[in-house]
């Protein structure tokens, strides 16, 4: 997982080199400046005049000031460097989960998902900008560091060359269990978030049956569990903070008593002596900084391995997302193409329901109408017709082109479709039905809505076409959310329109009214659609009928409905005549 966030971080070479050498040079400008301080120091205490007092003050303004310009070079090129990736990898996640479909939503949990992606790419930040530049400071800028020393004192020198490892070592034995158990605070945390979204969403339902303060109770307990989990992280890292703390300064006492012990020998100058005392602490502090941002940035790392979960996920639906090229042949929306399904099977993961062995086709122009018992695959077939699903075994055909060869932006430009739980989004009416057609005219839009028999009741709302919905258009009914939705069909400017259940919110009146709209609809377009209320299932003149995820009956409006079958028996069923 290391390797794959330091791949990203090649992506953006000269930030980093920027990171790298503006914190590597402030650490040799230090060691100067330490230098001429020492000198100093020696001059004023022992009267030896080797550097004046004018020009240790403007050396020492000069270099805290070229050190404060280096620092805020590093802090930005990194913070630039960290935004940037993070702006790259959600927006690929966010891509990936999109091409993935709803169907891989809808197997995950909501709230870890959207934890994953916000918060989980916020941490990745951490070890971007802070740990991996610090990584190779803790390396650079010790050598640097090193090699001044090894020229002034080769002794002071060896020493700290010797106990350096020693911090790499510890942080090496703590980094292990940090490691555990920053991967068990995420799953925490992602447990709550989860937790706490599923609760939110079915709050009414909770409340119905009295659930509510139970649940309360759950989402504390994993709350405690979670403040547990980053308590004992906290004493981890607060544990390797003093363990690194404790090594450096036995380190820099070891290097005292030898400058005190050679410099009453007089083996080394004053001034040399207390340059190396003044710059051994700073030897050790990028192992200090690199192994407290180890622990800040192990999250992020934890997160990474979920975010490159999602984009390793292979994709599965039918359409590939990179075909930019339309299908060799011309649609229209009064000539619409043929559909082929080509012993087309699909089921879903650890589930023995789905579609068996479908075969049949449409000719271009033809509508059909699909009906059968709850759970026999109706919506399955839909999500499999618009590319949202992929099946498992067999072929769909467009015009006798695979779909998986054929644009996804032709694709979604030629089909309007409308689900079973129409999703309302925050916003006004006029934007969520211009979502169908973004260049739409208010005279279009208002024409569609018409159609769909929704325009008397936006008009009557209190800002009319403006009138601001809110999230999951709670502040409509079902039947408006369906109606709304058949409104961004009508918009709609492919030549295929599918609908999943168009009448089911619907009352007898407006599914009247909206039937004989769909007659005037399949006379512009191809209109496939899953029903159960047999009037609006006859308005189609094709009917298949599905049971178990198997085609029972599959022929014209008037030949089935001739014909003994279960067709038949639904239809004298509705119009109350007794077999």
């Amino acid at each position: 997982m290391q390797r794959k966030l330091s791949a990203m971080v090649r992506q953006t070479p000269w930030l980093f080199s920027l990171t790298i050498v503006s914190g590597t040079t402030s650490m040799v400008i230090l060691f100067w400046q330490m230098k001429v301080i020492a000198a100093f120091v020696q001059s004023a205490f022992l009267g030896r005049q080797i550097v004046g007092l004018r020009f240790v003050i403007l050396f020492s303004v000069i270099a805290i000031t070229l050190r404060a310009m280096l620092s805020f070079a590093q802090e930005k090129s990194a913070v630039t460097m960290a935004a940037g990736i993070k702006k790259m990898l959600r927006e690929d996640v966010v891509t990936h989960i999109f091409s993935l479909g709803h169907s891989f939503v809808q197997s995950e949990q909501v709230g870890e998902l959207l934890t994953t992606c916000f918060e989980g790419v916020e941490q990745i930040e951490t070890y971007i900008a802070r740990y991996l530049p610090q990584l190779f400071l803790s390396i650079l800028a010790p050598i640097a560091l090193l090699a001044f020393l090894f020229f002034i004192d080769p002794i002071s020198g060896f020493i700290l060359f010797i106990t350096a490892p020693l911090l790499v070592f510890f942080m090496i034995l703590i980094g292990k269990t940090t490691a555990s158990r920053a991967e068990r605070e995420w799953k925490t945390l992602s447990l709550l978030s989860a937790h706490f979204y599923d609760v939110l969403q079915g709050l009414q339902t909770l409340k119905v049956f009295s659930q509510s303060k139970r649940q309360s109770r759950q989402i504390e307990e994993v709350g405690e569990a979670y403040r547990i989990a980053t308590m004992k992280t906290l004493r981890l890292a607060f544990l390797s903070a003093f363990v690194l703390e404790l090594t450096s300064t036995l380190g820099t006492a070891v290097v005292a008593v030898f400058l005190a012990l050679r410099l009453i020998d007089g083996h080394i100058s004053f001034a040399d002596a207390l340059t190396v005392l003044l710059v051994t602490p700073e030897f050790y502090l990028p192992f200090r900084l690199l192994g407290t941002q180890f622990h800040a940035g192990q999250t992020g790392v934890i997160a990474a391995k979920r975010l490159f979960t999602i984009l390793n996920r292979p994709l599965k639906t039918a359409i590939d997302p990179s075909q930019k090229v339309s299908p060799p042949f011309e649609t229209t929306r009064s000539t619409p193409f043929s559909i082929t399904f080509a012993d087309v099977s699909f089921a879903y993961p650890d589930q023995q329901k789905g579609l068996h062995h479908l075969n049949f086709s449409i000719a271009p122009g033809e509508s059909l109408a699909i009906i059968g018992p709850s759970g026999a695959g109706k919506s399955t077939l839909l999500d499999l017709l618009v590319g949202l699903l992929t099946p498992t075994e067999g072929t769909i055909l467009l015009q006798g082109i695979p779909i998986q060869n054929i644009s996804v932006a032709w694709l979604r430009q030629q089909v309007a479709y409308v689900a079973q739980n129409p999703h309302v989004f925050y916003g006004s009416v006029l934007d969520n039905i211009r979502i169908a057609y973004p260049k739409a005219t208010l005279e279009d839009i208002v024409r569609a809505c018409k159609k769909a028999h929704i325009h008397d009741t936006i008009v009557a709302m209190s800002d009319g076409y403006d009138t601001i919905l809110s999230k999951g258009g709670t502040n409509l009914s079902g039947g408006q959310r369906q109606r709304l939705a058949l409104a961004r069909a009508f918009l709609h400017r492919g030549s295929l329109v599918v609908l999943d259940e168009p009448t089911s919110s619907l009352d007898v009146q407006t599914e009247l009214l909206l039937e004989q709209n769909l007659r005037d609809l399949m006379k512009e377009k191809m209109v496939i659609f899953a029903a159960h209320r047999m009037g609006t299932v006859m308005c189609a003149p094709l009917v298949m009928v599905l049971e178990q995820g198997h085609i029972k009956e599959y022929g014209a409006q008037t030949t089935l409905a001739n014909h003994f079958g279960l067709y038949q028996q639904l239809l004298f069923a509705y119009r109350g005549i007794s077999t």
